[in-house]
C-alpha cells in the first residue's frame, strides 16, 4: 500500500510531519534516487527505496499497546520536577512509543501507547467522541440532585463541561461513595474538579476503559499489545 512520503519519514521516527515536509523541501529526500521536493509524492515502503541526506530509510514497526499507569507516575516522558513517569517502563518495550492522551499524576489506569502518531490523534480528535471510564471513590454520599448537576453541566474556567454518565455504586463504611464517571471531554483535572464543586473530593480515581479497550486484569506498570479489532474501532468509530 502506497503512503505519503512525509507520513512515512514521520513513522519511521524522523520528526513531525512539519519536520519531515522541511526535510523534503530542503532537498535533502530521494526515492529511487531521483530528488523529490513535491510534498504530495507516494511511496511504496516496502518497494521503494527511500533515504534521506544520503542514508535509507526504513519502515518501522508501529505498535499499540494498553498500559496500566500506576498512581503518582506522569504520563510525559519526562517531568521538570524530577517526579516518576512513564519513561521508565517504555524502556522494555519497543521504540518510538508514546502515550496517547493524559491521566493526572495521582490517577491510576488505563492509558493508550502507540508509535503511530496518526492513530494517536484520530484517537484524540473531538469528533471521535471517545468514552473513557473511571472509578472513582469521592469523599460522602452525593445526592440524587447531586449527580444530576454532574450530568447537566458545570461552567469552570468559562467552559461548560460534564459528565456523560455518572452513577453511584456504593457507600463505604467510612461514609465514603464509589462512582462509575463515563467523559467524552477532556479537561484536566475534570473529574477531580467538578467533584470537589459540589464538596465531594476525590479520594481515589482509577480509568478503566478507553473506548472498547478495557483495563481488564493489567496490574500497575503492565502492558499489553491491542488486537487488531481494539485498534481499527477507533478507526471505524471515526468514519460513522
Amino acid at each position: 500500500m502506497r503512503s505519503r512520503l512525509n507520513k512515512f519519514l514521520a513513522q519511521a521516527g524522523l520528526g513531525s510531519r512539519r519536520k519531515v515536509e522541511e526535510l523534503i523541501t530542503a532537498g535533502l529526500v530521494t526515492v529511487n534516487g531521483r530528488l523529490i521536493t513535491d510534498l504530495a509524492t507516494t511511496v511504496d515502503p516496502q518497494g521503494d527505496s527511500v533515504k534521506v541526506g544520503g542514508k535509507r530509510v526504513r519502515p518501522r514497526d508501529l505498535h499499540y499497546y494498553a498500559f496500566h499507569k500506576p498512581k503518582n507516575v506522569v504520563t510525559t516522558l519526562d517531568d521538570p520536577e524530577g517526579r516518576p513517569s512513564v519513561e521508565r517502563y517504555l524502556r522494555r518495550m519497543p521504540p518510538g512509543l508514546k502515550p496517547v492522551g493524559r491521566l493526572d499524576y495521582p490517577s491510576e489506569g488505563l492509558i493508550l501507547l502507540t508509535s503511530d502518531g496518526d492513530w494517536a490523534q484520530a484517537v484524540q480528535h473531538p469528533s471521535m467522541k471517545v468514552e473513557k471510564t473511571y472509578q472513582v471513590k469521592v469523599k460522602g454520599a452525593p445526592a440524587p440532585k447531586t449527580l444530576e448537576r454532574w450530568r447537566k453541566g458545570l461552567t469552570l474556567d468559562g467552559k461548560r463541561v460534564r459528565m456523560d454518565r455518572v452513577e453511584a455504586l456504593k457507600s463505604t463504611e467510612a461514609e465514603n461513595t464509589w462512582l462509575t464517571v463515563v467523559l467524552t471531554q477532556g479537561m484536566t483535572r475534570q473529574i477531580r474538579r467538578m467533584c470537589e464543586a459540589l464538596g465531594h473530593p476525590v479520594m481515589k480515581l482509577k480509568r478503566i476503559s478507553v473506548g472498547r479497550v478495557k483495563l481488564g486484569k493489567l496490574e500497575p506498570g503492565e502492558a499489553r499489545e491491542l488486537t487488531e479489532r481494539e485498534i481499527k474501532s477507533f478507526v471505524q468509530r471515526g468514519k460513522e
